[in-house]
């Protein structure tokens, strides 16, 4: 099946990957924000430094290949992951120190992660495509359900 006018090809990554070995291609954000506080007390100042992290959306995918003992074919084992961050980011304010002028404000991330792992693909001929179905991003609207992605793949068989 062919995919659906409304698709969009975002990356077309070419891999090399040996028996037994993990592969993976990522196409990911990074979004930094404030997780916690370091609350550093002298005399004279209060010193608020901020601790970031960084939390990370986008597709990951993940491919091990194991080659059959003939070597006429191969067996593919597929992990693939989509994550989606709620925009904007939540955030708490704390009270910091009693008497003292330092509200604090913290971020708290919310995270989608929608993961496939497939069955071992077995590919006999030196041409095979397959697909990963049923995964779900959420952009826009958290409470809707998204939408639904497929991940497409070609894989050329070499012996030499």
């Amino acid at each position: 099946r062919a995919p659906a006018p409304e698709s969009k090809v975002v990356t077309a990554p070419t891999l090399t990957v040996f028996h037994g070995q993990k592969a993976n291609v990522s196409v990911i954000n990074e979004l930094a924000y404030v997780r916690d506080y370091n609350v550093l007390i002298s005399q004279k100042s209060l010193i608020m430094d901020p601790i970031v992290d960084v939390v990370r959306d986008g597709v990951y995918i993940e491919v091990t290949p194991v080659i059959d003992p003939d070597g006429n074919g191969v067996a593919l084992e597929i992990l693939a992951q989509v994550s989606s961050i709620k925009r904007p980011i939540g955030s708490v304010d704390l009270q910091g120190i009693p008497g003292v002028n330092s509200k604090m404000t913290i971020q708290i991330p919310e995270v989608f992660k929608s993961i496939k792992r497939s069955d071992k693909l077995r590919l006999k001929d030196d041409h095979w495509a397959f697909r990963v179905s049923g995964l779900r991003a959420l952009r826009g609207d958290w409470d809707n359900m998204g939408v639904t992605l497929e991940l497409y793949g070609l894989v050329t068989i070499e012996t030499k």
